[in-house]
């Protein structure tokens, strides 16, 4: 018996050593305190970790009262303007995550409330992709962090263990931090910028790098996403009829119930897509029926 266990241990140790090299380099920044996620990082994170990291950093001292939530798209909104038009003792965080659904808003309004934070200021920004997602995302990007889910750690770890042995991403990983070369492959699993992106850690707005390079030559940065097909043909799309499901309006009722708890200030945004389809009128009239019109 003792002879099989060292032997299996052979066989597999060079697994559990390319597990133990991910864990302890920890290109996410999931498994230890990280004082800076962005800074010299090159690595796409998951948003919702990072946001729920600086929450917990920030919050006994900073006593959070006023939230912006939803996913990538908020990133135009940005705290330290938002609260030039709020109370003077507002304190803002942004909450957002990486194609953030309706869940997601849902669990991070829910556990601040459930800390006892006051909620007087909240801006939801929301497609409707958002509404499309009424469960926890799979996948390291996407996936919600137990404190906020109440769902297992260990499934939520292994999706970033998984993540570290794609051999895609390991051979990236090495490619792009000895060479500093962006190429094809890495599009997707990598930020393409000459600048890292930069990160408020105590608003947890984020600044991309993409702004940088648009201040610095503005004209070579768009003829560059010209080139490479970002701006393409769009037809003119008219609104498809979605049905409305129950996951969704009793989570809307959720979100409102606690804003209304709170007696809250919110105001709701119907984000803008490039490919221009419109939010469609049953999604609109379901919003009006369960928020304040106005």
């Amino acid at each position: 018996m003792r002879f099989f266990v060292l032997k299996l241990l052979v066989f597999l140790s060079p697994f559990l050593l390319v597990i133990s090299l991910g864990i302890i380099m920890d290109p996410f920044k999931v498994f230890f305190y990280h004082e800076e996620f962005y800074e010299g990082n090159f690595v796409t994170l998951n948003r919702d970790m990072v946001c729920l990291k600086l929450f917990e950093r920030n919050n006994s001292a900073q006593h959070y009262n006023s939230f912006i939530f939803g996913n990538s798209r908020s990133l135009a909104f940005k705290v330290l303007d938002w609260v030039n038009y709020l109370s003077p003792d507002s304190v803002g965080f942004h909450f957002d995550g990486n194609g953030e659904g309706l869940y997601g808003i849902y669990t991070k309004l829910k556990y601040i409330d459930e800390l006892r934070n006051d909620i007087d200021n909240v801006l939801i920004v929301l497609d409707d992709s958002t509404l499309n997602y009424t469960t926890n995302r799979q996948g390291h990007l996407f996936i919600s962090h137990p404190k906020l889910t109440g769902e297992s750690v260990v499934d939520y770890y292994l999706e970033f263990i998984r993540a570290n042995l794609n051999p895609r991403f390991l051979i990236g990983y090495f490619d792009y931090s000895l060479f500093n070369i962006y190429r094809k492959y890495m599009r997707g699993l990598f930020n393409k910028s000459e600048y890292c992106h930069r990160s408020n850690n105590v608003s947890a707005d984020l600044y991309y790098g993409y702004d940088q390079m648009i201040q610095i030559d503005e004209k070579a940065y768009y003829d560059r996403l010209i080139k490479e097909g970002v701006f393409y043909s769009r037809e003119e799309i008219t609104s498809i009829k979605q049905q409305v499901t129950n996951e969704e309006v009793i989570l809307l009722q959720e979100i409102h119930d606690i804003l209304a708890s709170h007696e809250a200030d919110y105001r709701i945004v119907i984000s803008p897509l490039y490919n221009q389809i419109p939010f469609t009128a049953e999604r609109m009239q379901n919003l009006k029926n369960i928020f304040d019109e106005d």
